[in-house]
């Protein structure tokens, strides 16, 4: 009995030496190794193995460390070139630098030394109704020979005479006639409009957010390369190691993803956690300077606004105290805006980090003195020539009257009368 037993144990023992060899076998035909491999053999194997998969994981983190370099460095590199675009700006140059019709080429424009990065519209609203708080009003002299044309107020200046009272009606106390009172003088004045009739498309936060989305694509695009550690083509290299062996990593499981993942490589630099602070900084302080620039619309969209509450017909009323002046005013007036509105409104310029186009704007402002001019040259004449012909009809007919002849008191009553209504109505 006890013989029985013995050989029983013996072909357990023989079948499972023989299945672990078929195992391992099929192992090595995996690997292209010859059956029959001895202990030694296999020892060998194992431990090239082992080497081979540390040298997976080696490229690995080689590769991880370039991702991150070459991630980290793009972001420096950007954040450089915006801080140093935004550092090159002259803006004394800027502001006091004239825009006109023959202005040098962009590649040309003053305190530039590197093109502009960023592009950013200037669009006028000017149906943005001003608050009633903004309107300010400065107290002017009145104007005389001896004032600068730049002085002359259409909307302050073009006065209407008052309606005098007959004599005859007014009542009459007997003492000295009192001295007239001129009632003080007043402009208009709006010293922040540009805030409410330009805008700048696109504005710094919609460019911080595409500079982050830009960096935080950047990070995705780069995770394109396929892990060598824990591959699924490495498994049967790592399936060959036994327990004992020395097995790089805790288990030879697929991750979920084969992409490389430099994140975990980057999440401490500051360059990942602060980029946004470190944008937001450059770009705001980069659009401070582009407000600032906005200030030099101020003159010019005040004239604008001022300019379109004329009501033009003033200049041909009956009232008008100076009418051939302030015809001559208003029209050498609005040949000086045209000109200062050549000079003074750019088409582009060029402010350090942000190039900026108010060609649209200017398209719309620049061309109003000349459409004004027009405007009163077409009307004026028309309303004289009309009033004139008007007159002379008026004067033929008491020129009739007057000429006819005299034969008796009744007829020299009635000739008086006609001389005394031409009188009082001349």
């Amino acid at each position: 009995m006890d013989e029985v037993k013995k050989k029983t144990n013996m072909i357990a023992s023989t079948n499972t030496i023989t299945m672990k060899r078929k195992n391992q076998n099929t192992i090595a035909d995996k690997l292209a190794f010859p059956d029959g491999m001895t202990y030694g053999h296999r020892s060998s194997l194992r431990k090239e193995c082992s080497r081979f998969l540390r040298f997976a994981y080696l490229v690995d983190f080689l590769s991880l460390e370039a991702l991150s370099a070459i991630y980290c460095g793009s972001v420096q590199d950007m954040i450089g070139r915006l801080s140093s675009l935004n550092e090159s700006c002259d803006m004394e140059k800027v502001m006091n630098t004239d825009y006109d019709d023959t202005a040098p080429p962009a590649s040309s424009a003053p305190g530039r030394t590197l093109d502009p990065l960023f592009y950013v519209a200037v669009k006028l609203c000017d149906e943005n109704e001003i608050p009633a708080t903004e309107i300010k009003e400065v107290r002017i002299d009145d104007f005389t020979r001896d004032s600068k044309l730049v002085d002359f107020e259409p909307l302050a200046h073009l006065e209407l005479e008052e309606i005098k009272e007959d004599e005859s009606d007014a009542p009459s106390d007997g003492g000295e006639p009192e001295d007239p009172i001129f009632a003080p003088i007043y402009k208009k004045t709006i010293p922040k409009i540009e805030k409410y009739w330009l805008r700048l498309e696109p504005d710094a936060e919609d460019y911080i957010e595409i500079l982050i989305r830009t960096f935080s694509q950047g990070l995705q695009k780069i995770m394109s390369f396929e892990r060598w550690s824990k591959h699924s083509d490495l498994t049967p290299y790592a399936d060959v190691l036994e327990e004992w062996d020395d097995i790089v990593g805790d288990s030879w499981d697929e991750p979920d993803s084969l992409k490389l993942d430099p994140k975990t490589w980057i999440q401490d630099n500051p360059l990942h956690q602060d980029q946004k602070e470190m944008v937001q900084e450059i770009l705001e302080n980069a659009f401070s300077k582009m407000t600032k620039f906005l200030t030099r619309f101020q003159p010019i969209l005040e004239i604008y606004w001022k300019n379109k509450l004329i009501d033009f017909s003033i200049l041909v009323h009956e009232r008008l105290k100076n009418p051939v002046e302030g015809l001559h005013n208003t029209i050498s007036l609005f040949n000086y805006y045209h000109d200062f509105f050549s000079a003074k409104l750019p088409t582009k310029a060029d402010i350090g980090l942000i190039q900026i186009d108010s060609k649209v704007a200017r398209e719309c402002i620049q061309p109003t003195p000349k459409k004004y001019i027009a405007h009163i040259e077409s009307f004026v004449p028309q309303v004289l020539r009309e009033r004139n012909l008007d007159a002379l009809k008026w004067l033929n007919e008491q020129i009739r009257n007057l000429k006819k002849p005299v034969h008796g008191v009744e007829e020299f009553v009635e000739q008086n009368a006609y001389y005394n209504y031409t009188e009082a109505n001349f």
